[in-house]
């Protein structure tokens, strides 16, 4: 067995195993590397022989462990390895990876010491008792591993004094012992604590109560529509005053003019009066038509322009730039006026 020596030695040494079983735990140093085995020259039946080259790798990686540098020693020990399996070096490679904090990968050397050729010294009851008391000295600094589940989803984790996380949280490395685990979703907060056991698994769901949202009314605003509709709009407006005026007029002026066309007919000596008023009746009346037939024009054509106009997103610089259209009146006359910016 190989043990590494109080603080000061100059030299290592291999012990007689025997002698070290009967003075038991009072010869490890304080800080070292504790019960660290190494083969044997001699060998048995049942038990294999380490070479030379092993022998030296072992001695290197225990002093390794000795000088506090166990990630040599774990390089060391996996070179021994290669070169073949042995208990012991399986045993101290995982002291090694313990010592490293790597409680994961040692236990799974310590697991690959039962099953791996047996030295022949020490006999293979030591290392098991020496396995024994390793495998009970790694339960304690070895962290133990949470998952955290949440309902319902986007709630905020937060572990102790550690920033915040999203819920849910897989595999979360925690030292032994109580932790406060909190969770928070608006203004809903609920909170757990939780006991670590190390090298164990925990599972814990936190519920929160759903968030009451206040709705209110949906406001939809009518589609907007880009210039193609703004001069449907103002050709439909345009002829439809067009059309008024002409009504207008036929009502105001023409009608009333017909009326005396007909009165004069019947008048003896007016013959001259009637051709004058007829004339005018038929200029006004060809007016009147045209501006009936443009009025009814632009109406059509500002119900197709309306029609097959393609909605757009509102902007302040298209609202600026819409054109507009006004209806103005004066004492003697009456307009229609339309302004825009291209």
């Amino acid at each position: 067995m190989r043990l590494d020596p109080p603080k000061g030695a100059a030299a290592l040494s291999t012990l007689i195993v025997w002698a070290l079983v009967a003075l038991g735990p009072a010869l490890l140093a304080p800080s070292g590397a504790g019960e660290l085995l190494a083969p044997s020259a001699s060998a048995q039946a049942s038990t294999i022989l380490a070479t030379e080259a092993q022998s030296q790798l072992n001695d290197e990686g225990v002093q390794a462990i000795i000088d506090g540098d166990p990630d040599k020693a774990i390089r060391i020990f996996r070179a021994s390895l290669d070169l073949g399996h042995l208990n012991v070096t399986w045993l101290n490679l995982g002291r090694a990876l313990a010592k490293a904090g790597r409680c994961d990968e040692a236990v799974a050397a310590y697991d690959a010491v039962e099953a791996a050729p047996q030295v022949p010294d020490p006999p293979p009851e030591v290392v098991a008792g020496v396995l024994e008391r390793y495998r009970s000295e790694l339960i304690g600094p070895c962290p133990g591993v949470l998952s955290v589940a949440c309902s319902p989803d986007g709630v905020q984790l937060q572990i102790d004094d550690q920033p915040p996380i999203d819920c849910p949280a897989e595999g979360l490395t925690l030292s032994p012992g109580e932790h406060r685990v909190v969770g928070v979703l608006a203004e809903e907060r609920v909170e757990e604590v939780v006991t670590i056991v190390s090298m164990e698994r925990a599972q814990l769901t936190l519920t929160l109560k759903t968030p009451v949202v206040a709705i209110g009314p949906e406001i939809i605003e009518p589609p907007q529509q880009g210039a193609l509709g703004t001069w449907g709009w103002i050709a439909a407006g345009t002829g439809g005053a067009a059309l008024l005026a002409a009504l207008a007029v036929d009502a105001v002026s023409i009608s009333p003019d017909i009326k005396s066309l007909k009165e004069l007919r019947t008048q003896p000596g007016q013959q001259e009066s009637f051709d004058d008023l007829k004339s005018s009746i038929e200029g006004a009346q060809g007016l009147n038509l045209g501006l009936l037939i443009s009025g009814g024009a632009l109406v059509v054509t500002g119900v197709l322009l309306i029609a097959f106009a393609p909605d757009v997103e509102p902007s302040a610089e298209g609202a600026k730039a819409a054109p507009s259209l006004s209806i103005w009146a004066g004492p003697s006359s009456t307009g229609l006026g339309m302004t825009g910016t291209w």
